[in-house]
């Protein structure tokens, strides 16, 4: 059985995203030794593929000429899932490319721009099973924007949009197997392929026992660089952490990720109590020594692995509506707030309550480990891929 998997980020042992995790272990499900992954030559791309832990069997894709080059990211800019333009030649001049697509039994789609390649890979391989993992709903991404955009920023949002409705509807026809990560995304694609709802692996076979710190401390975990988690930052230190200074003058903020930018760190530096940790490879330290976990998202679709992570550690999480999308029930978290003055009352209070805020996230905790443990993760996935035990 051969198995080729396309895809824009390249998984490493230390990948900073939630959804390079997920691809990681997807990989090593199916067996990744019978595997080859296709990516095009972007930074991160090659970047990954000098780091221990890439997929061993990997081909990244020839770069295209400058005037290419720049006719995709003017497109791009228009419509942000397009197709790499160096994958979409490769299926066309690129041998080694076109050879792997022939030969495989399953072809892999991971993310929507990878997606929107079903159609060029259906021509090169009418009989393989085609399988389009959809980590978020872009259509439903893009409408969030566009209903909080202004001006010339909510025509772009607003004809992303559909054009995001328009691939979905294509793919959902083109595709054979769809994934998702929740119930919500499964209802927001359009009639089509059949849709297979997988819980991301991301429970230990232990659950770790989670004791209050001594120091008040909050924990949002994020790759800052991402333009929707560095806004959650903004606005957890602006507009949440005077009030929850105001009542609990001890307590402490850390931001946990890579990526943050000039305006991030001058906001961090200008507050007190607020700190950025950085890139951190193992988390299971910096979630050890939370009182609980923030995630304070306003934008973006799909479910937020860095929810889950904290409640799998058994951490009290405060999080904004979007952050707990796809995750039931809403007991599983200690406070739901979208407004600033709501959220900080929740950490506020998670804060002044440490016991029973911990008794919460304990119950939590056992709740979701089963959901999210590897045992129906591999089932689910060797069943959608028909792959047999390894």
């Amino acid at each position: 059985m051969s198995i080729v998997t396309f895809t824009s980020a390249l998984p490493h042992r230390d990948i900073e995203h939630a959804g390079g995790k997920y691809l990681s272990i997807l990989l090593e499900t199916l067996g990744a030794k019978h595997g080859t992954v296709v990516a095009p030559p972007l930074p991160n791309v090659v970047r990954a593929a000098s780091l221990p832990g890439h997929p061993r069997q990997t081909h990244i894709t020839a770069a295209v000429g400058f005037f290419t080059a720049s006719v995709e990211n003017t497109l791009r800019r228009l419509d942000p899932g397009l197709p790499s333009f160096s994958v979409l030649g490769a299926l066309h001049n690129d041998p080694v490319a076109r050879r792997l697509v022939k030969d495989a039994t399953v072809i892999d789609l991971q993310w929507q721009d990878s997606i929107r390649l079903a159609g060029a890979i259906r021509r090169l391989a009418p009989t393989a099973t085609i399988v389009g993992t959809f980590h978020d709903v872009q259509s439903q991404k893009y409408s969030r924007l566009a209903r909080s955009a202004q001006g010339r920023s909510k025509i772009k949002w607003t004809l992303a949009t559909r054009l995001a409705q328009l691939a979905e509807r294509k793919a959902m026809r083109l595709l054979d197997r769809v994934v998702v990560f929740s119930t919500k995304d499964a209802n927001l694609l359009p009639p089509g392929a059949p849709v297979t709802v997988v819980d991301p692996p991301l429970a230990a076979e232990k659950s770790p026992s989670h004791q209050p710190p001594a120091t008040p401390r909050v924990v949002f975990v994020a790759l800052l660089s991402r333009p929707e988690n560095r806004e959650a930052a903004l606005w957890l230190v602006q507009e949440v952490w005077p009030r929850v200074r105001a009542q609990v003058p001890t307590a402490q903020l850390d931001l946990v990720g890579a990526g943050a930018n000039h305006e991030l760190e001058e906001t961090i530096a200008a507050f007190p109590g607020v700190r950025n940790t950085g890139f951190v490879p193992d988390l299971d330290g910096v979630l050890a020594d939370a009182t609980v976990a923030a995630v304070p998202v306003h934008e973006g679709a799909g479910v937020k692995f860095k929810t889950i992570e904290a409640l799998l550690a058994g951490i009290p999480v405060v999080t904004t509506s979007i952050g707990a999308e796809g995750i039931d029930p809403p007991s599983l978290f200690w406070g739901v707030a979208d407004d600033a003055a709501t959220f900080a009352e929740h950490l506020v209070s998670s804060l002044l309550n440490g016991d029973k805020a911990q008794r919460r996230a304990d119950k939590a905790q056992q709740q979701v480990a089963s959901r999210y443990g590897p045992e129906a993760f591999v089932g689910k996935v060797r069943a959608v891929y028909g792959v047999g035990p390894q």
